[in-house]
């Protein structure tokens, strides 16, 4: 029973404090924050394309979603994305904001689709 409940401890003391990286589920798109980037996979049969912000810069940043090679990521494929080349990122940032979405046909032409958002905290 003792070398159960050391098994047990040892396990919760590992996932709790064993792992700098976090791994988040938003649709299609897995997000896994690590110690200086983050990663973007896509889970869906079709390109998502992204805008990464640090959550404050939101409040001033005029952007519009784009189709194109810079904010694409092909169907089972990974981006990495250091944290010095978002937005407003800056050693006391806590949050994220993912903005992501699919390209749609419209009157011929591919267009952005509608736009899902998820916050991902910061360790």
């Amino acid at each position: 029973m003792k070398k159960i409940c050391s098994i047990i401890l040892f396990s919760v003391l590992a996932l709790t404090f064993g792992c700098d990286d976090d791994e988040f589920m938003a649709g299609d798109l897995t997000i896994e924050t690590k110690k200086s980037s983050v990663v973007l996979r896509n889970g869906a049969s079709e390109s998502i394309y992204f805008i990464i912000l640090e959550r404050n810069a939101v409040a001033y940043v005029d952007w519009i979603p784009t189709i194109n090679e810079e904010n694409a990521i092909e169907s089972g494929e990974s981006e990495k994305i250091e944290y010095d080349d978002i937005l407003g990122y800056d050693e006391d940032a806590e949050e994220l904001m993912i903005y992501y979405w699919k390209a749609i046909e419209e009157g011929g032409e591919l267009v952005p689709g509608p736009i899902d958002n998820v916050t991902v905290p910061l360790d």
